[in-house]
C-alpha cells in the first residue's frame, strides 16, 4: 500500500498498519540445551502463550505492545488518536485480535475476543 508521509490514516487503515507492523516483528530465542538460536515472530509467540490464560484468568492477562517496535509513522498516527481513548482501544485490540485470529479463528472469537486487554509499554 502506498501512503504518502503527510496523509492522515483512516481508523481501519491504522488497524491494518498496526497489525502488519506487529506481525513482522521478530526476536531471537536462544535454546540453551542445543546451543542454537532461532528467529520467531515476537507477537505471535506472546499470543500463543496468552491464549490459554485470557479466557480463564481474573483479571484477564494483558497483551503487551512495545511502542519501540512500531514504526515512526505508526507511532505518530497512534499519538494523534490518544485524545480519543475509545478509538485508540479499538485500533489496538483489533490489530492484536488479528494475530489471535491467525492462530485460531474460532477460539479467538468464542473465548478470547471479549476478554482481550492490550496495553502499551515503552
Amino acid at each position: 500500500m502506498y501512503i504518502q508521509e503527510e496523509d492522515k490514516w483512516a481508523t481501519e487503515c491504522l488497524v491494518d498498519e498496526v497489525f502488519l507492523n506487529l506481525a513482522a516483528i521478530k526476536e531471537i530465542i536462544t535454546i540453551e540445551e542445543k546451543s542454537r538460536s532461532i528467529r520467531i515472530k515476537k507477537y505471535y509467540r506472546q499470543a500463543r502463550e496468552l491464549m490459554k490464560w485470557i479466557p480463564i484468568a481474573r483479571p484477564s492477562s494483558e497483551f503487551v505492545v512495545y511502542i519501540g517496535d512500531l514504526t515512526p509513522k505508526v507511532r505518530k498516527e497512534i499519538e494523534s488518536i490518544i485524545s480519543y481513548p475509545k478509538t485508540l482501544q479499538y485500533v489496538i485490540t483489533q490489530a492484536v485480535g488479528r494475530i489471535f485470529e491467525n492462530l485460531d479463528f474460532e477460539y479467538y472469537h468464542f473465548s478470547i475476543a471479549r476478554n482481550l486487554r492490550v496495553r502499551f509499554e515503552p
